[in-house]
């Protein structure tokens, strides 16, 4: 300690110049108030905030180290003055966030949970002080170093389950101390560590981590996104304090291998935003994912690439979730929200992906699976997935000579050439299916051209072909452009009119019957509306039921049953 010139002073006045009081005579210059002043802790205010060097800060993190692993050795009660000495070693340094300074404070937080006889009760006043300017060290949420922000998290949590063996095994680790026994009692350093970090700071301490940046299943020993499953899982969200950006920030950080956690913090944020929906708060739009930023990660440049199909996926489940329960109204705002995202979503395309990479997402890939054929049957028609085998795979490479601008230039022609259009459908082909999607609204409005009754049956069916092509990818969007382009109404449809009414589609020009490849394409598009109007008329009886305060009557129930037979 006297190695320390500052800390030494401060030291020797209050325990090397003030025997104890049975040492004393009368004669002795010194006064007894002196040493009970220094147990009261009036002396360490006249020594506190004192900055130190580096070398003296591990130089004292290592006389810490040293006094609690000979307590440990010889379990005997400390004396006064070594609880003076090691207690002013610990309050007096001023805290800093340097990188000995942190080793430092975690030495400092060891001692003070491992060896609660360093602090009798007169001294817990200053040590709470202590644990208030420590929490004024953690980061912001723009810093590199956050492992003070997580071993004071790791303490809270193994505090607060009482888990005192693996508390006291994580103390032993940081103070280099190899205890065999894991019986020490912490029960009182743990009360008062308690009484300064409550859950509402914890909370905001969790939010203050960054995002795990390329996270997936080979980060076995991320703290930031435990802590947030514990957070969530204590429903003790307020208005002031939401995770949303966070989780937000966390999914597009995402890669494959997905990492299981992610699932269930999905699972637990889903049923906070799912509980305050059936409460029909307006607070609920807050905990949503903003709506620009989710339609953003599924436009055409990022369903190129891999490096983002892990934020995708765990959106489509976030989604998908939101748009299946029964409990949400359909006219909330979550509703409208989850089918404004959904038409943007090629669901069907990534869930292909989701197949073609089954390994390295066991565990989301059956949950869409399920979610889809639950309230979106008409994505999974068995003859839509047997042909599938046959043309999603299919495609040459791209030719850079047929892009969407040149392409839909040709098309708006006034006299437009028959044998342009099927020379340009037969470069299409070539196309693999991912490509295709950029020519969808032009394929759509080639319709009207098609049929002509100069057009050949051979142009037709390569037509149908690619509109089949581009079913397997994003199915819902173009169901609904075709029914828009063959019914041609002033005002469009919409997926929920075309859900609740099917039959619509068939309000077209009856030369749509001659012309067997378009009539095919029709029967398809009004094959998926049917099987969509089950699941929604289904949605709309089951709210009736919810909102009755009395059963459903016989009547609603055979209505009932007749949908879903349908």
């Amino acid at each position: 300690l006297r190695a320390i010139p500052e800390l030494g002073e401060g030291v020797k006045e209050t325990v090397f110049k003030s025997p104890p009081p049975d040492q004393m005579d009368s004669d002795s210059p010194h006064d007894t108030r002196d040493y009970e002043h220094m147990h009261s802790g009036e002396n360490f205010s006249r020594v506190a905030a004192l900055s130190l060097t580096p070398s003296q800060l591990s130089l004292a993190a290592s006389v810490l180290r040293v006094f609690c692993i000979l307590r440990r050795l010889c379990p005997l009660p400390p004396t006064h003055q070594e609880t003076d000495v090691i207690f002013n070693l610990i309050v007096t340094p001023a805290l800093s966030s340097s990188q000995d300074g942190d080793e430092f404070l975690k030495v400092a937080l060891g001692a003070l949970l491992l060896c609660p006889a360093f602090y009798p009760g007169e001294k817990e006043e200053l040590v709470l002080e202590w644990y208030h300017k420590l929490i004024l060290l953690i980061p912001p949420a723009d810093a590199r170093d956050f492992h003070l922000t997580e071993l004071l998290l790791t303490v809270h949590t193994l505090s607060r389950h009482s888990n005192q063996q693996a508390l006291v095994e994580l103390l032993s680790d940081i103070m280099s101390i190899p205890l065999r026994n894991k019986s020490y009692q912490v029960t009182k350093s743990k009360e008062i560590f308690l009484k300064v970090f409550t859950e509402e700071k914890c909370n905001r301490m969790t939010l203050s981590l960054p995002p795990t940046p390329n996270l997936n299943a080979n980060h076995t020993d991320k703290f930031s996104i435990q802590s947030l499953l514990d957070f969530l899982k204590k429903k003790s969200l307020s208005p002031n304090l939401q995770p949303t950006q966070w989780i937000f920030k966390q999914i597009l950080q995402c890669t494959l291998p997905l990492h299981s956690t992610m699932l269930l913090i999905l699972k637990e944020y889903i049923s906070v935003v799912i509980k305050e929906a059936s409460k029909k708060t307006p607070s609920v739009v807050e905990l949503l994912f903003p709506r620009d930023d989710v339609i953003k990660i599924y436009n055409n440049s990022s369903l190129l690439h891999n490096d983002s199909l892990a934020a995708q996926l765990l959106l489509l489940f976030y989604l998908l979730t939101l748009f299946s329960d029964e409990s949400i109204p359909i006219s909330s705002p979550v509703s409208e929200y989850t089918v404004s995202i959904l038409d943007h979503v090629p669901v069907k395309m990534l869930l292909s992906k989701a197949i073609s990479q089954a390994t390295q997402c066991t565990e989301l890939y059956p949950l869409l699976l399920k979610l889809i054929i639950g309230s979106l049957p008409q994505l999974w028609l068995p003859q839509n997935v047997l042909r599938e085998f046959n043309c999603v795979h299919s495609g040459m490479k791209l030719d850079t000579k047929c892009i969407p601008a040149h392409f839909d230039k040709t098309m708006n022609q006034r006299n437009l050439n028959l044998n342009v259009v099927f020379v340009l459908l037969k470069q299409l082909l070539n196309l693999h299916v991912d490509k295709l999607r950029p020519f969808m609204t032009v394929l759509v409005e080639l319709i009207p051209v098609l049929l002509s009754p100069t057009m050949a049956r051979q142009t037709q069916n390569i037509y149908l072909t690619l509109w089949e092509r581009l079913e397997s990818v994003e199915p819902r969007r173009l169901w609904l452009a075709t029914a828009n382009c063959l019914t041609e109404r002033e005002e469009k449809l919409s997926q929920d009119e075309l859900a609740f009414d099917p039959l619509l589609i068939l309000n077209c020009d009856p030369v749509v019957f001659r012309v067997p490849p378009i009539y095919s394409l029709l029967l398809d598009t009004l094959v998926a509306y049917l099987a969509a109007s089950r699941v929604h008329l289904y949605r709309i009886e089951r709210q009736r039921e919810l909102q009755e305060t009395h059963p459903p009557s016989l009547e609603a129930y055979e209505v009932r049953q007749v949908i879903i037979s349908t």
